[in-house]
C-alpha cells in the first residue's frame, strides 16, 4: 500500500535514531507496534520514540496517546477492512459515532486480539 494515497488513514512511527516507518492506517501501526518482533529486527518496542495517526476529519498529525480512535463503526479503511480512524479531538470522535456507529476507544485498549477481529470482520470466511 502507499501511505500517501490515503492521507486520512496515514500512521507514522518514528525511532529514537530517527528512522521512521509509515503505515497506511491505525490498523497498520498498531499491528506493527504490537508484534514489532516478527515484522522489524532492527528496532525494538524500547527504540520506540514517538508515533502518530492522521486525523480523520482534517487530516493533521496527532499523537496516538492523545487520539481518539473509533472501533466498529463499518468505515472500511484503505485495505477495505475495518479500521481504527483517529481523532484529535473528543468531540469530532463523539460526533463520528453518533452518525457511523462504533465505540470509543484510547491507545491502551488496543489489542492484538482487537486487530485481529477487524481483520477478519472485512473478509468472509
Amino acid at each position: 500500500m502507499y501511505p500517501a494515497r490515503y492521507p486520512r488513514w496515514a500512521a507514522q512511527l518514528i525511532f529514537k535514531d530517527g528512522k521512521a516507518v509509515f503505515f497506511d492506517s491505525p490498523l497498520e501501526l498498531f499491528r506493527f507496534l504490537l508484534d514489532m518482533g516478527h515484522y522489524h529486527d532492527a528496532h525494538g518496542p524500547d527504540d520506540v520514540a514517538r508515533a502518530y495517526v492522521s486525523d480523520a476529519g482534517d487530516g493533521r498529525w496527532v499523537s496516538i496517546v492523545e487520539a481518539h480512535f473509533v472501533e466498529g463503526s463499518g468505515l472500511l479503511g484503505p485495505m477495505r477492512n475495518p479500521d481504527l480512524p483517529a481523532f484529535a479531538e473528543l468531540e469530532a470522535a463523539e460526533t463520528f459515532v453518533a452518525e457511523r456507529g462504533g465505540r470509543l476507544i484510547r491507545m491502551e485498549q488496543v489489542t492484538l486480539d482487537l486487530l485481529h477481529a477487524l481483520e477478519g470482520a472485512g473478509h468472509p470466511q
